[in-house]
């Protein structure tokens, strides 16, 4: 089966279209996704990442190229590894939401995100620029376990994100040799950053500064300092910000039926149960969902509705309660 069969990226919405409507691209967008993750085919992921690579002009002889479809394999075949004892998955399989799925809307999303910034012309990414977000995506959640970054109670920033670029490491290293750990360093950033709660605020600031709103860096510590390759390399910050918001597009950009699936998903994950779905949705527009690259802000409008109905939603299911009760 060829790429184009699985998916054609030459066109809306993959190819933005100013002259449509974010809201109209935004629903195809969503409906793409929803369709995809019901076909069930064999090295979907790696389909997805030539697709892409090849969209923005990755030569065939790429190291992005070798080290991704290592990788999708792994992935479209439910790899184990072990890892500090434990058995991992490269796909997050029994996940309901941290899972293959999710790895390849993220891809997606972020292609998506491509395409809004270059209609805009906001920043000039150079074909490596574009793959470190692919590869990026690809890889951020690989080995998720189906929880957070909190650990028997206490919280251990990047955890998760951790595993995710140690998994890949000798992968990495296998096919890049002395030239992994400058590689290995660029990706750790910018995965790292999805780690909302530890890294939110810091990336903030160093957009902020790169942007020239901020006229002094941002102080780094212990545990910013992984962040050194972003203050560094402007158009890596920007793409650290895209890969964060292609990580949630899905939960809040596009649709309100794409934002309940994506929820009650999570939310087997957490709890076991969809009960909750409603109340976290909730939660995480409220705190969570803080669109940070310019490409993401387009993508506002949709945000906006989304935000909306889940609020109402939650409002209608309350009043039935009293109701019932």
């Amino acid at each position: 089966m060829s790429e184009r069969a699985l998916l054609d990226v030459t066109k809306v919405p993959f190819v933005f279209n100013k002259e449509q409507s974010i809201q109209a691209q935004g629903n195809t967008m969503g409906f793409i996704l929803q369709l995809l993750a019901r076909k069930d085919i064999p090295d979907k992921t790696w389909q997805i990442m030539k697709t892409c690579f090849s969209h923005i002009g990755i030569s065939e002889d790429s190291f992005f190229l070798k080290i991704s479809r290592d990788i999708s394999n792994h992935i479209d075949k439910h790899t184990e590894v072990l890892y500090e004892g434990k058995k991992i998955v490269f796909s997050g399989c029994k996940n309901y939401y941290h899972n293959y799925r999710h790895m390849q809307e993220v891809v997606l999303n972020a292609m998506f995100l491509l395409s809004i910034n270059e209609a805009y012309k906001e920043i000039d990414f150079s074909v490596e620029d574009k793959a470190f977000l692919l590869f990026s995506a690809l890889i951020h959640d690989i080995g998720h376990d189906g929880t957070g970054n909190v650990e028997k109670g206490e919280y251990i920033p990047y955890r998760l994100e951790k595993i995710s670029v140690d998994i890949v490491t000798p992968i990495i290293k296998r096919h890049m040799g002395l030239e992994a750990e400058e590689f290995i360093k660029k990706v750790r950033a910018i995965v790292y950053a999805t780690d909302i709660q530890t890294a939110s605020d810091f990336l903030k600031d160093i957009l902020l500064y790169q942007r020239g709103i901020l006229k002094s860096p941002p102080v780094f510590t212990e545990v910013t300092e992984v962040f050194n390759p972003l203050l560094s390399n402007k158009n890596l910050a920007e793409i650290a910000a895209m890969l964060c918001d292609a990580d949630i597009a899905f939960s809040i950009a596009y649709n309100f039926a794409c934002t309940w699936e994506a929820s009650v998903n999570l939310s087997k994950e957490i709890t076991g149960s969809d009960e909750l779905a409603l109340n976290n949705l909730n939660t995480f527009n409220d705190k969570m969902a803080d669109i940070k690259s310019l490409a993401g802000e387009k993508l506002r409008p949709n945000f906006e509705v989304v935000k909306d109905s889940s609020k109402k939603m939650l409002k209608i299911k309350n009043l039935g309660s009293l109701i019932d009760g």
